[in-house]
């Protein structure tokens, strides 16, 4: 089985802690964008923004997470 450092490991979590920070911020602002003015002409392209935001800082993540699960997945060539 393949064997990631502790230094690596936790400079991954960290890593995937900061994505999910930013999908927070990123719906947390969304929500209150659209709460405080609707959905109107001017907040049309902010929201829009804000969910791309949110929807690569997720794609990172899941990313990190199936990148870091197929490397202890995999067997050393014998």
């Amino acid at each position: 089985m393949a064997k990631l450092s502790e230094e690596k490991i936790i400079k991954i979590l960290n890593l995937q802690r900061q994505l999910l920070e930013r999908i927070d911020e990123a719906t947390g602002t969304e929500f209150n964008l659209f709460e405080q003015f609707g959905e109107t002409e001017q907040t049309i392209p902010e929201l829009d923004e804000l969910q791309n935001i949110r929807q690569r800082a997720d794609a990172c993540y899941s990313r990190l997470y199936v990148i870091i699960k197929r490397i202890y997945e995999s067997q050393p060539i014998a």
